[in-house]
This record gives C-alpha cells, sequence and structure tokens, in this order.
C-alpha cells in the first residue's frame, strides 16, 4: 500500500515476498483475508481503498494482493531461509525481533548486513531497536521514518 500510495511501482521494478514462521500465518496471507484485528492500525480510508468486507473479514483488492510475488515460510534463525531475502535492498522485518534474545537478534542482522547491497534499508517494529545489538546498521530518519541503514565506508 505504502509503495503504490506513494508511486513506486510507476518508478521502478519491485518484487514483495510475503514470509512468516507462521505456516498459518502464511495460509491467511497468501488468501488475502483479514480479521478485523488485523485492520486496526491501518488508517480509514487505506482499508476502504485496498480492502473490501466479506463476512466479517477484510479481503485485499486483487491488484493489491498480486503485488506479492511468493509467500514463504521462513525461520530467521536458519541462515539458509534467510539468504534468498537477505539479498534484498530493503528488508522489512518487523514485530519478529521482540520474542528474540539480543544473540539470536545479532545472527539474524548478521545475515542481513552480509547480503544486503549497499545502501541496505532495514525496517523493523516501532517497539524494536538494535542500537545495543549491532553497528552493523546506522539508524536513519527517513522522510518521517526511522530505518537502519547499511552504508559503505565513505557514506
Amino acid at each position: 500500500m505504502a509503495l503504490e500510495e506513494s508511486g513506486w511501482f510507476d518508478r521502478a521494478p519491485i518484487e514483495i515476498h510475503g514470509s512468516d514462521a507462521s505456516p498459518a500465518a502464511i495460509d491467511r496471507a497468501r488468501a488475502g483475508r483479514y480479521r478485523p484485528r488485523s485492520m486496526r492500525a491501518l488508517p480509514p480510508h487505506l482499508a476502504e481503498k485496498y480492502f473490501s468486507q466479506v463476512d466479517g473479514t477484510f479481503v485485499a483488492a486483487p491488484a493489491l494482493h498480486r503485488r506479492v510475488v511468493s509467500w514463504t515460510t521462513v525461520n530467521l534463525l536458519a541462515h539458509d531461509e534467510v539468504a534468498p531475502f537477505a539479498v534484498s535492498p530493503v528488508v522489512f522485518c518487523r514485530n519478529a525481533f521482540i520474542y528474540f534474545s539480543a544473540h539470536a537478534i545479532r545472527r539474524v542482522v548478521d545475515t542481513f548486513a552480509a547480503s544486503m547491497p549497499m545502501p541496505g534499508y532495514l525496517c523493523v517494529g516501532a517497539s524494536e531497536s538494535l542500537l545495543n545489538v549491532t553497528t552493523k546498521f546506522t539508524l536513519e530518519e527517513i522522510d518521517g521514518a526511522f530505518v537502519y541503514v547499511k552504508r559503505g565506508p565513505d557514506a
């Protein structure tokens, strides 16, 4: 939705891959049907624009849902499962680290840091922080959002 709203799909080729550790969560996302609780933080005008209500659920608009090219179960602690996605210039890893120890977070972030191009952007949840975990990414404010950025030595 954010990419569509900002016009990025008209500016660059973009692939979106959805993943989760839970097969049930992936099944729900693949179906494009969400319970009202999943929509609680979404502004009403975006819910109306990108979803229709059917039988008490919110169904993603087909044009939006087609933007996701794959749905995969991924264990973030399994390097071989993360590596194919870690080469992306932008990774959203939201609300996963809240369940991890600092050591586990460092392992996952090291995988991202080793594979992401420069600059690379790692977006975590609002309640998650890498500040005491790694120095491989720096926290930057970009257009009002805080993002961890992997930059080269000359940055």
